[in-house]
């Protein structure tokens, strides 16, 4: 080992380290363990050498568990922006619209057929309002039309019950003996 942070490794073989000559001439990423503490290493041959580098697990993620951490914490906060808002979103395009819709139909059901709904926020919303308008004008039509017919025959009572009373007063004039 020609250069290392502990000094004792200096001079020293890299085989007396449990790397093996495999290791070093696959060109990939090894695996060793070396006084208890586990390495990532990879070689790589320049000329007549063979160059060794060799990195302890817990450095090599150290950066990888702040990152990840990070991310995390991004991620909640673009969760909790997202998630305000669609709900600010809901709020105004749907629930806003139903609270609309159900004050009209309150004051429809109270009896004021002369309540339009209109909620025009969506096609949908749009689609429902014209329904429940269009509802409530068939409504008044069949009130009034039952209304006319009510009318009709209250006066055909009306008719039969003159028919059955005498028109003429008193019923019959030359006579005195009784009264009706």
């Amino acid at each position: 080992i020609v250069s290392c942070e502990d000094n004792s490794f200096i001079g020293k073989p890299v085989f007396e380290f449990g790397i093996s000559v495999s290791d070093l001439n696959s060109g990939s990423v090894f695996d060793v363990e070396i006084a208890g503490i586990h390495y990532l290493g990879i070689s790589e041959k320049y000329q007549d050498y063979t160059l060794t580098g060799l990195l302890p697990d817990d450095e090599m993620y150290l950066s990888g568990n702040a990152m990840t951490l990070f991310l995390i914490f991004c991620n909640l906060v673009i969760f909790g922006v997202v998630f305000i808002l669609v709900t600010v979103l809901v709020q105004k395009v749907v629930i806003s619209g139903i609270q609309k819709v159900n004050r009209s139909l309150a004051q429809i059901t109270a009896g004021e057929l002369d309540e339009k709904v209109d909620v025009r926020t969506n096609v949908e919303f749009s689609s429902l309002s014209e329904g429940i308008n269009t509802t409530v004008n068939a409504l008044k039509q069949a009130i009034a039309e039952a209304a006319a017919r009510l009318d009709a025959e209250l006066e055909f009572a009306r008719a039969i019950q003159l028919s059955a009373l005498p028109r003429l007063f008193p019923p019959f004039p030359d006579r005195r003996d009784f009264e009706i």
